[in-house]
């Protein structure tokens, strides 16, 4: 049979786009895109290297899905935002992927305070593309942070997975969903509640640790790639950091398709 191809995702792209309400492209989006490295460097001078000194965080790129399935072959993908080298002794062996939120607040700026149930097919589909056990999701603001781990489970992903199939193929097809993949995804969606429950809180960083690292210049970005990290709490921490410059051009397909699970 054959495969679902670069064109049916753009068919299933815009079916979703009637079907969900996407964010819209405003200043709250713009806020999140620019204070994503402010996340980071919280995170890693704040919490991870006062805990493990040797660990780094590698930015990162468009990682494949390619699956087989029933439809035929699946091609899909995920965009963390950095992943975690050397963090065994403290997280275990499987290795841990990051995800980062900065929510905006209507100009009010404030991590979030729990996991959304919508958010945990983008969480579970950058674990399941990198094949990391775990994802911390960093809510980042000025006023404070939070961050949050959540733990793979590989039947959820393949539940998941086997759902995002159907709906493109549905939208290739320009058929509507039946009676019965309708439950299936209203059953992963449920399912994604659990999960979100089952998160739990990593830790909570206080305003006054919270580093503002932002990109003025991209072409500086690229010559100096953590200049901001200067004024961070941890000097080490620059060496820390790497940048991927692959990444840098490289589209954010970040919840892409994980947004077809997204029905609050």
């Amino acid at each position: 049979m054959d495969g679902i191809n670069g064109d049916d995702y753009q068919v299933a792209m815009r079916a979703e786009k009637r079907l969900a309400d996407a964010p819209p492209r405003d200043s709250g989006s713009q806020w999140g895109h620019t204070h994503e490295r402010s996340a980071l460097a919280t995170y890693l001078t704040a919490f991870l290297l006062p805990r493990c000194p040797d660990a780094v965080l590698s930015e990162t790129g468009f990682w494949p899905i390619d699956l087989e399935h029933a439809y035929g072959r699946l091609e899909m993908g995920a965009s963390p935002d950095a992943l975690l080298e050397g963090g065994e002794e403290l997280f275990g062996p499987g290795g841990v992927v990051l995800e980062v939120k900065c929510p905006y607040g209507g100009g009010n700026p404030k991590a979030q305070s729990k996991i959304y149930p919508r958010q945990i097919p983008q969480l579970q589909g950058a674990m399941l593309a990198t094949e990391r056990s775990q994802c911390h999701l960093i809510s980042w603001s000025p006023n404070g942070c939070s961050v949050f781990v959540v733990e793979a489970n590989p039947s959820y992903q393949e539940a998941m997975v086997e759902t995002l199939a159907v709906a493109a193929n549905a939208a290739s097809a320009e058929r509507p969903l039946s009676d019965v993949e309708m439950t299936q995804a209203a059953q992963v969606r449920l399912w994604s509640r659990q999960l979100a429950l089952d998160a739990h809180l990593l830790t909570t960083i206080a305003s006054s640790q919270c580093v503002t690292a932002v990109d003025h210049d991209q072409t500086a970005a690229e010559e100096e790639p953590f200049e901001a990290m200067a004024d961070a709490p941890a000097a080490a921490a620059a060496g820390a950091y790497q940048r991927d410059p692959i990444a840098e051009a490289a589209q954010r397909a970040k919840e892409q398709f994980w947004g077809l699970l997204d029905r609050r």
